[in-house]
């Protein structure tokens, strides 16, 4: 292909064409791109020793297919790794029995803390 990408090809480069009334000589041109953007164009020259054809090429890009990918997740879990299952907790619950218990606290009074709500809050 004359004056053409590096990214046209045809096959044959060279041959016999078959005389008229046959079946017509087959040429296959492939385009493969190296890059997308502008699309590259090409010449197709074919000649003999009484006639010559030139074919302009221009080269598309493939449309974009998007895959078709799934995900999966097996279900099943090495024995190994299992747990039992766990009782729900009341967190809230446990941590007022913690400062309830707590020797922290012990030996002094526990005044409600000052706020809106409170008496001594309001001054």
């Amino acid at each position: 292909m004359a004056d053409s990408s590096e990214e046209f090809s045809v096959k044959p480069k060279k041959g016999i064409l078959k005389p008229e009334g046959e079946d017509p000589t087959r040429f296959v041109v492939t385009f493969s791109p190296r890059e997308y953007g502008k699309a590259p164009h090409g010449t197709l020259v074919i000649r003999t020793s009484l006639m010559q054809w030139t074919y302009k090429i221009k080269g598309v890009h493939p449309k974009y297919v998007r895959p078709q990918a799934s995900s999966t997740i097996r279900g099943l879990m090495d024995a190994r790794t299992k747990r039992a299952p766990t009782k729900a907790r009341n967190a809230v619950r446990d941590n007022i029995k913690a400062v309830k218990t707590s020797t922290i606290f012990e030996g002094r009074p526990r005044r409600a803390p000052r706020g809106l709500g409170s008496p001594q809050g309001r001054r």
